[in-house]
């Protein structure tokens, strides 16, 4: 037997206070071993080693939060011991984001009013992404012939309400969302469709998305480059982007990078490295996140994405999804949780996308949030939900950290400050408290 382990789990005892627990078992083999090393290690002081979810907690302290303090200068004509703060948080600066359907979105706009699927979307999140709707195959199925209504309607309803989006996507590596008639095209003429198809999407979408996925799942396919016979035309497809548009953050993104281990991650990295090398602009890393039905193994995925932040070059978590065994059970709910921790707590991850919340509007219905008509929120959406809204929300009422002065870690976003004495509001402020700053102001009369 490990008996430092049988140590760790032994029991101590007050035999003054707990007179019971006085077993005559001294001679067991097992006491015997195990009580050298339980006392050597109380000697040395021990502690108990902190859990993965511990050590995320800690970074998350450290990497999502800054300072708050706020001085009061003023007020002589209340008790100053009776003024506190509240704190309101408006928003999130981190993206925490969701895929949609363009239609179901478009419905809301066309009808004036948002229903059940826009409101979830627009209280539980603040980035979007569209599942087809921005896609070659989808904008361009006939020749010069293009359809943006979906996008376009939800991409102003996504603005209207402060919410950011990425674009999915310009390219697909293996063939597939590419239209009939691009298929046909070799060479020449299927490079010139493809700088063509990105000077459409970026001057059409011009201000209205972040990023792009710009050649989706590379590790999975070469379409592009044994049809137009170009080797570099990868590299000309980020280069094209980025001389259209220097602002838009254009992504590599590709799939079973950490959800799956049998070496798929080193080809990505290996690929990412080779296109960087020879001159490809890319500034932001996607990784899709489509687990099967298995807990989230930290120990796998830390590892991979340590050698992903070696890049220096911000990671998103493009495609999250759990593909439960059954819907919404308790397994799902660890997993979300676990895996959301995590993501938040590591240094190189800047966005966390969700790969569709509802099991009527999503492609593995398993691995939804909310249920049925009535969207009923399951223990997997719970478990999002109260990360969101809760554990990662600072709004609190604050009492004087000093007199006249208050003071919190708060996480990065807009907030709102209601300073008040006996329930009279003295003042209100707007503030905006970013990653990598102390936030102090002064709230005078």
């Amino acid at each position: 037997p490990n008996w430092e382990d049988k140590a760790a789990t032994s029991e101590l005892y007050d035999l003054e206070i707990d007179p019971e627990e006085n077993i005559n078992r001294i001679d067991y083999d097992y006491y015997n071993n195990v009580i050298p090393v339980l006392s050597q290690k109380l000697r040395g002081g021990w502690r108990r080693e902190p859990t993965w979810q511990e050590k995320a907690d800690i970074r998350i302290d450290q990497l999502r939060k800054n300072n708050l303090v706020v001085n009061v200068d003023g007020f002589g004509n209340v008790d100053s011991s009776t003024i506190k703060l509240e704190v309101t948080q408006l928003t999130h600066s981190f993206p925490f984001g969701t895929k949609v359907k363009g239609s179901l979105i478009k419905e809301c706009v066309d009808n004036g009013v948002d229903n059940q699927f826009c409101s979830f979307t627009k209280e539980h999140f603040n980035y979007l992404v569209l599942g087809n709707a921005m896609k070659w195959s989808y904008n361009e199925r006939k020749e010069g012939i293009f359809r943006y209504g979906d996008a376009d309607a939800t991409l102003a309803w996504a603005k209207e309400r402060n919410m950011k989006s990425r674009g999915h996507a310009l390219m697909w590596a293996t063939g597939q969302q590419t239209p009939p008639w691009v298929m046909n095209l070799t060479g020449t003429d299927l490079v010139n469709a493809v700088e063509k198809r990105i000077n459409d999407a970026l001057t059409h979408f011009n201000g209205t998305v972040t990023g792009w996925d710009v050649n989706n799942e590379m590790t999975h396919g070469e379409y592009f480059i044994n049809n137009t016979g170009d080797p570099d035309i990868r590299i000309k497809m980020h280069n094209w982007a980025h001389e259209k548009d220097p602002s838009l953050e254009l992504f590599t993104n590709d799939f079973n990078i950490i959800s799956h281990y049998h070496g798929q991650a080193q080809l990505y990295i290996d690929l990412i490295k080779d296109l960087i090398e020879r001159g490809a602009a890319i500034s932001g890393i996607g990784l899709q996140a489509h687990f099967p039905a298995v807990p989230i193994n930290p120990e796998k995925i830390i590892p991979i994405m340590e050698k992903l932040g070696e890049f220096k070059i911000p990671v998103w978590i493009t495609e999250f999804d759990w593909n439960a065994d059954t819907n919404g059970g308790p397994e799902h709910a660890a997993a979300v949780e676990n895996f959301y921790r995590l993501m938040f707590s590591l240094e190189m991850v800047e966005g966390i996308m969700m790969w569709g919340f509802w099991d009527q509007s999503h492609w593995r219905p398993n691995g939804a949030l909310v249920n049925g008509d009535t969207f009923e929120v399951n223990a997997a959406g719970q478990a999002y939900l109260d990360l969101y809204h809760n554990e990662w929300n600072s709004t609190s009422t604050l009492d004087q950290y000093e007199p006249m002065k208050f003071q919190a870690r708060v996480f990065h976003g807009d907030y709102n400050l209601v300073l008040s004495s006996d329930g009279t509001v003295l003042a209100e402020r707007r503030v905006s408290v970013q990653k990598g700053s102390d936030l102090e102001i002064t709230i005078s009369d």
